[in-house]
């Protein structure tokens, strides 16, 4: 099962955020609760992707297992983060992660409606998330949901 996916543009602000529920027939997208949390998430796999580098230099974080849970992580050159939580029984969703970020190219990255370089953290809005229906729709089929 996932658990939710978040991903984290250049200026750690949290771009889009999608919660699912154990029945998966609904979801949560962009919800305002999720800001602080959407901090602290980007703050612990920060934390783990500078810990794994300074113990094997030019090692990168992908995936992090703890006792409930699996984080299966994204780094892109242009600072992306992309980042699922799964259950234990998602080894690797490498595919996956791959194929988002593809997705995100071409339903936000080539969208002449709405900027990619969304403001800093400071001045961020919650319009500044990514709202895309098509985005959204094609994520979930990617994720089998």
């Amino acid at each position: 099962m996932i658990y939710s996916l978040w991903i984290f543009d250049r200026h750690c602000n949290c771009i889009f955020d999608k919660e699912y529920t154990v029945n998966q027939s609904t979801s949560i997208v962009n919800s305002k609760e999720q800001q602080s949390r959407g901090k602290l998430i980007y703050g612990m796999v920060h934390s783990l992707k500078a810990m794994s580098t300074k113990i094997a230099p030019g090692n990168t974080l992908r995936t992090l297992t703890t006792g409930k849970y699996r984080i299966h992580a994204l780094f892109t050159a242009s600072n992306l983060w992309i980042v699922i939580f799964s259950d234990l029984t998602h080894h690797e969703l490498h595919e996956r992660l791959d194929k988002i970020y593809e997705l995100y190219l071409k339903y936000v990255v080539h969208n002449m409606l709405k900027p990619i370089d969304l403001r800093e953290s400071e001045n961020a809005k919650e319009s500044d998330k990514i709202t895309s229906p098509s985005f959204i729709k094609a994520v979930d089929q990617v994720l089998c949901l």
